[in-house]
């Protein structure tokens, strides 16, 4: 089923009373417009709150509305000034003057000076939570306290969107607290529109509007983070008014809230994939055949029905690429494995493993557990046994990073709409190749489409690497995913984007 973008907004018809002992009083009452937004996420809170030490889903969903960076992107407003008040580049591309607003500044009230953006870069190409957007840089300076000089190590055409990715942190808390920063409310000094207040392990995660923002405070003053991993259990939530705005939102729920006047659906086309990781470093996914073979045997359309109820495109025109993203094309050579048992049984033979094999494939309950159960079934019809393990997502987050897994499920979106994605993916002992894939060629290919300006010649550049991508089928990429929101209906401003895990809550407000 090919989704579509759809905001359905409808009246509210009731009065909601809502009380939050946590915010100090923060509901409503008659006439009044409620203080606190409750936010439904599948996590109740981060691992850590520090942007250079993670960037795991849970904690970017809660630290992107307490940090900001010099400059925002996203699909919908393109690239706009954040800390950054302007910007100007040196002709021959490697040279970036950055000027820093004079009313910007850090929830201690000091002010956000040069020496803290160099600080943050420099920090970046240390981190591998952050060097992915700052691999290409080759130093930072301070030029004057409000005016940063950035060197590149070559011409990187995407370098302004990839700043997006750096959160802007205090040298000073840093520095003075080390380890200790980021591990609760105490020690974080945050430089966007929400500060932390409070932060209960496993309970919930309080922010609360920056009063000096230099975009202005927001209307919301409290947002409070519960966990609930259950989407059902969410939807009850959402329906009683226990929250506000969620993202976990199950297909099968739509019609529910489509139909309920208290709330507000919101759907959104994404290039966000949904893809099985295969260890390419152990066995059995260290042999090339047996990827292609579960490649093959692997039926896309019954993953998207498992997993999204058919919401979703199939990532079938480009094993690697979404149709929105610079260096897409569409051709037999870089096109995504057709579902072909005769293929997979061929390919099982040419890996000496002609009555198949077996392996255990993680997943997590309530994401991606659909989906592996919908795999299992399949790989069953070439004799390949598949175990199914749910565990925790700190476990699993755990196991990708130190690849001790053999297969597990993942969501990647492509944030910049920019095939330079795959180089922070593949490209051998790169900080977020999370298969341990590596190829010379791939290496090669991905680099020099870094540094070429030309769209059409990094295009050509591309589809050189996917096609070995495809080849080498590193991964089982499945389908785009429809991204779901619910609100409660009084909720306003919000405008769901194809990266959620970036999607800022500022600016948000109540209608009573």
């Amino acid at each position: 089923m090919k989704a579509f973008k759809k905001i359905i907004a409808i009246a509210l018809v009731m009065t909601m009373v809502f009380s939050l002992a946590a915010c100090g009083g923060g509901g409503s009452t008659d006439g009044e417009v409620k203080d606190t937004l409750v936010f439904g996420s599948t996590w109740a809170d981060a691992t850590s709150l520090d942007p250079g030490i993670d960037s795991s889903s849970k904690s970017i969903y809660i630290y992107s509305s307490i940090y900001d960076p010099l400059f925002f992107y996203d699909d919908v407003e393109g690239v706009q000034n954040g800390i950054a008040d302007s910007y100007e580049i040196s002709e021959d591309g490697t040279e970036y003057t950055v000027h820093i607003r004079d009313n910007a500044y850090f929830h201690d009230g000091s002010k956000i000076m040069a020496s803290d953006v160099v600080f943050s870069l420099l920090r970046a190409t240390q981190s591998a939570a952050q060097v992915k957007y700052a691999s290409n840089i080759a130093d930072a300076q301070v030029v004057d306290d409000s005016t940063v000089k950035i060197i590149l190590k070559n011409e990187f055409a995407p370098f302004i969107k990839y700043l997006s990715g750096i959160y802007i942190v205090s040298e000073k808390a840093i520095t003075e607290l080390g380890e200790n920063y980021g591990k609760d409310a105490e020690t974080v000094v945050g430089s966007g529109p929400y500060m932390l207040k409070e932060w209960k392990l496993g309970e919930y995660t309080l922010l609360e509007a920056f009063p000096e923002y230099y975009r202005g405070e927001s209307p919301i003053k409290y947002v409070k983070v519960i966990g609930i991993v259950d989407a059902s259990s969410m939807l009850i939530a959402l329906e009683t008014g226990d929250v506000d705005l969620t993202y976990n939102v199950s297909a099968t729920d739509l019609e529910l809230i489509e139909n309920n006047p208290d709330l507000t659906l919101y759907t959104e086309e994404t290039s966000h994939m949904f893809w099985f990781l295969l260890n390419n470093t152990t066995f059995p996914f260290n042999n090339k055949y047996l990827r292609q073979a579960v490649n093959y045997a692997c039926n896309k359309e019954d993953i998207l029905q498992a997993e999204k109820k058919g919401w979703g495109s199939l990532a079938d025109t480009n094993f690697m690429l979404a149709p929105q993203s610079l260096g897409y094309t569409s051709n037999d050579a870089v096109a995504n494995y057709p579902h072909d048992i005769e293929k997979a049984k061929e390919c099982l033979e040419l890996a000496g493993y002609p009555d198949g094999f077996e392996f255990t494939a993680n997943a997590l309950q309530g994401w991606g557990d659909n989906a592996a159960f919908a795999l299992q079934e399949n790989l069953k019809e070439v004799g390949i046994t598949m175990n199914v393990e749910l565990i925790e997502d700190a476990v699993s987050f755990n196991n990708i990073a130190n690849l001790t897994y053999q297969m597990d499920v993942m969501g990647t979106n492509d944030r910049f709409l920019d095939a330079d994605m795959l180089y922070d993916r593949y490209y051998t002992g790169s900080g977020n190749n999370q298969v341990g894939y590596s190829n010379p060629e791939v290496d090669k290919l991905l680099a020099a489409a870094r540094i070429e300006q030309d769209p059409e010649k990094r295009t050509e550049i591309y589809d050189q690497a996917v096609a070995i991508l495809k080849d080498d089928a590193c991964i089982i990429p499945c389908y785009y995913e429809t991204y779901f929101a619910a609100s409660s209906s009084k909720l306003k401003g919000f405008d769901l984007k194809s990266n959620i895990h970036f999607q800022s809550l500022y600016g948000l407000y109540f209608e009573e």
